[in-house]
């Protein structure tokens, strides 16, 4: 059972990043697919809902994470590769907070 003060403002709040970031993401691939066709092949043609290999999987985040798609001429790729990192990002950053604090809210 959880404490009382248990901060269910951060579990909401990666909760709603989260999905606002698969969201990006499935736009992000579609928009990479119909706008840079060369870009798509040449990652792999990656799709949200398709499993992938370690390999494809390290390819695809090594491309968001150096941000090779800010190359490409459009913004609409680049709006939606930049707000994937931050959101991947923002949940990494309050999973380690939550990780780190648990002492505190008490309830590890």
């Amino acid at each position: 059972m959880l404490p009382e003060n248990f901060p269910w403002w951060i579990v909401g709040a990666l909760f709603l990043i989260g999905m606002g970031g698969a969201f990006c993401e499935f736009l992000f691939y579609r928009a990479l697919r119909d706008q840079a066709p060369v870009e798509w092949e040449k990652l792999g043609r990656p799709h949200y809902y398709r499993k992938r290999t370690g390999q494809e999987q390290l390819r695809i985040f090594r491309y968001r994470l150096c941000r090779e798609y800010s190359k490409l001429s459009s913004v609409r790729i680049t709006m939606l590769g930049d707000l994937t990192l931050l959101s991947g990002v923002l949940v990494l950053a309050l999973f380690i907070y939550l990780s780190i604090f648990a002492v505190r809210y008490d309830y590890l």
